[in-house]
C-alpha cells in the first residue's frame, strides 16, 4: 500500500524498460508507426529520454508524450532530414541558426520568425522543415540538462503576417516534440507595434511554462544577452555568417543500427527486472493501456472566460475561439449549469488539426443578477478515419470515452458593464473656433418684421416727455406774463429808468 517515489534515473530506467517491452511485443503496431532509429536513441540516450520526465506527469504520462513525439518523428522524416541536411537547398541560412551564448552560458539561437513567415520562395513545409533541422540538430548536441535560449525576431513583421498556423506548430515543437530543450523564449518585437505572437505563444503554452516566454525590444535584449554574441542588425558586434555546409555533424552511435540491434538493445534493458517490481509497486501495471491524456488539446482565444457585455438582467452575446494544439483530430463539446439561459452554436463538433473554429455563445437576461452561471468546454481525442462530413456520430462516440481521455476546462463568466460614451475632448483652438462661428451667427441675425395684424408699437418715452413738457407751458404762460409786467412796469411801457450820472440802474 505504501508509495515508493522514484528519482529521475529510475524514471528514465523506467521509460527505457517500457518502451523496449512495447516495441518488442509491437505493442499498438509500435515498430510500424517509429523509426526504429528513434527508438535506439531513445535507449542508449539518457539525456534525450530524461526530457519527458516531469514533475507534474506520472510515469504512464510521460510515456504517452514520448510514443507521441516518436510517431511524429516518423511522420515528419526528422532523422532523414537531420542526416541529409538543408544544404542542397536553396534557403536563406541566417533565418534560423545557433551561435554563442547569452549572459546565463546557455546556447543562444536566432529566428527571424517575420521574414520567414514573409519569404515568397518558401513553402510552408520548408519553412517548418527548417524549425525542425535547426532544433534537431542543437537538441543531439546539447548535453543533458541544460538549456537554450530562443530569440524569435518579429520586428519586421505586422499584424496577421505570422499564420497561426506557424504558431501553433512552434508551441508544439517547444513543448511536446522537443521538451524541456529551449529554456527561454525572447520574443523581440517593436514597442511602438507589438504584435499576437508574445499572447499566442502564452496560451498554446501551459500556465506552468508561460514564464519561459518574454517580450522585449532590442534596448532590452542586452540585459540577457551579451552584444557579443548579438548580430548588428541588433546593435551587436558580431559578423558571424551562419551556413549550411559548414556545420560539423555530430557523432551518433545508434545512426547506424540496424532492427536487429535495436531489438537486441530491447533484450538488454527487460533483463532489468528490478525495475517491472518497482514500477508496479508504485504505479498502475504498466501492461495495462493507459487512459490518461498528456499535453493539452485545444486552446481558448482570447481567454478562458465568458466575458458578457451589459447587466446579468440584460440579453447579450460574445464568440471564443476554440484551436486543435494536439497532433490528432479532436471532439469537443460544451455544457452550462443552466441550457435554457444559454445558446451555444455549435455546440458539439470536431477541429483538425491546426485548425480553428469560432463558437458562438447567446445568454439570455437573469431575473437574478446575483446568479452565478458556469460553462464547461470538454475535449476528447478522435480515432483516425472517422466521419468527417457528418457528426450524428459524435454523440455515440461520447459515451464510449472513458473518463481519463477527456480534458475539462471551466469558463467563468463574468459580466462588464458597456462603457458609457463620452464625446473625445476637444483642444482650444476647436473651442475658440465654435465660439467665434457662434459670435458671427448673432450678428447676422435679422429680427423678423412685424405682421399686418400685430398691435402698433407704442410711442417712446422721449416724445412722451416732450408732449409733457409743451403742455405744463401752455399752462403757466400766462401767469408768467402777469408777473413779469407787475415786477417790471417800464418794460410794459418802452420808457427805461437812468440814474443822474447818466448810466442806467
Amino acid at each position: 500500500g505504501r508509495t515508493r517515489r522514484m528519482d529521475k534515473q529510475q524514471a528514465v530506467n523506467w521509460l527505457c524498460w517500457r518502451l523496449a517491452r512495447d516495441y518488442r511485443d509491437n505493442a499498438n503496431d509500435l515498430q510500424a508507426a517509429v523509426d526504429h532509429h528513434d527508438v535506439a536513441r531513445a535507449l542508449t540516450d539518457g539525456a534525450f529520454m530524461a526530457r519527458f520526465v516531469r514533475p507534474r506527469l506520472s510515469l504512464p504520462q510521460a510515456f504517452d508524450a514520448l510514443v507521441d513525439c516518436l510517431r511524429w518523428r516518423m511522420s515528419f522524416a526528422v532523422p532523414r532530414l537531420a542526416e541529409e541536411g538543408m544544404g542542397e537547398r536553396s534557403i536563406d541560412a541566417s533565418l534560423f541558426y545557433f551561435h554563442g551564448r547569452d549572459k546565463d552560458s546557455r546556447p543562444l539561437g536566432i529566428c527571424k520568425l517575420g521574414a520567414l513567415c514573409l519569404s515568397k520562395t518558401m513553402s510552408m513545409e520548408e519553412k517548418q522543415q527548417l524549425l525542425v533541422y535547426r532544433l534537431e540538430r542543437m537538441s543531439m548536441a546539447l548535453p543533458a540538462e541544460e538549456q537554450i535560449t530562443l530569440v524569435l525576431d518579429v520586428t519586421d513583421a505586422r499584424e496577421g503576417d505570422v499564420p497561426i498556423e506557424m504558431l501553433l506548430f512552434l508551441g508544439r515543437l517547444l513543448v511536446k516534440y522537443y521538451p524541456k530543450v529551449v529554456g527561454v523564449v525572447l520574443v523581440l518585437c517593436d514597442p511602438e507595434r507589438p504584435l499576437h505572437v508574445f499572447s499566442m505563444l502564452s496560451t498554446i503554452l501551459q500556465p506552468a511554462e508561460c514564464w519561459r516566454i518574454k517580450q522585449v525590444s532590442v534596448s532590452d535584449l542586452f540585459i540577457d544577452v551579451p552584444p557579443t554574441e548579438l548580430p548588428f542588425r541588433f546593435g551587436g558586434t558580431s559578423d558571424f555568417a551562419p551556413a549550411f555546409a559548414t556545420e560539423d555533424k555530430p557523432s551518433r552511435a545508434w545512426a547506424t543500427a540496424d532492427r536487429a540491434a535495436v531489438m537486441e538493445i530491447c533484450a538488454e534493458r527487460l533483463q532489468n527486472s528490478d525495475v517491472e517490481m518497482f514500477s508496479s509497486s508504485t504505479f498502475a501495471s504498466p501492461r495495462q493501456p493507459p487512459v490518461e491524456l498528456s499535453g493539452s488539446l485545444a486552446s481558448i482565444w482570447p481567454s478562458q472566460e465568458l466575458e458578457f457585455e451589459g447587466l446579468p438582467t440584460s440579453d447579450s452575446s460574445t464568440s471564443i475561439i476554440l484551436t486543435n494544439t494536439s497532433a490528432f483530430d479532436i471532439a469537443f463539446k460544451f455544457k452550462t449549469s443552466n441550457p435554457q439561459q444559454f445558446r451555444i452554436r455549435p455546440p458539439t463538433g470536431f477541429v483538425p488539426v491546426c485548425e480553428s473554429i469560432e463558437i458562438n455563445i447567446c445568454k439570455r437576461a437573469s431575473k437574478d443578477a446575483k446568479t452565478k452561471e458556469k460553462c464547461l468546454a470538454q475535449f476528447a481525442r478522435l480515432p483516425p478515419g472517422h466521419n468527417a462530413v457528418h457528426t450524428d456520430w459524435l454523440t455515440e462516440h461520447w459515451k464510449t470515452v472513458l473518463q481519463g481521455q477527456v480534458q475539462e476546462v471551466r469558463l467563468n463568466v463574468t459580466h462588464a458593464r458597456s462603457p458609457v460614451y463620452q464625446p473625445p475632448p476637444e483642444d482650444t483652438m476647436t473651442v475658440l473656433n465654435r465660439i467665434e462661428n457662434r459670435i458671427q451667427e448673432l450678428i447676422a441675425f435679422t429680427p423678423p418684421m412685424p405682421q399686418p395684424h400685430e398691435a402698433a408699437p407704442r410711442p417712446s418715452l422721449l416724445w412722451l416727455v416732450i408732449f409733457l413738457l409743451g403742455f405744463l407751458l401752455g399752462i403757466l404762460a400766462p401767469h408768467l406774463v402777469a408777473l413779469a409786467s407787475a415786477t417790471f412796469p417800464d418794460l410794459t411801457t418802452g420808457q427805461s429808468c437812468r440814474a443822474p450820472g447818466g448810466y442806467g440802474t
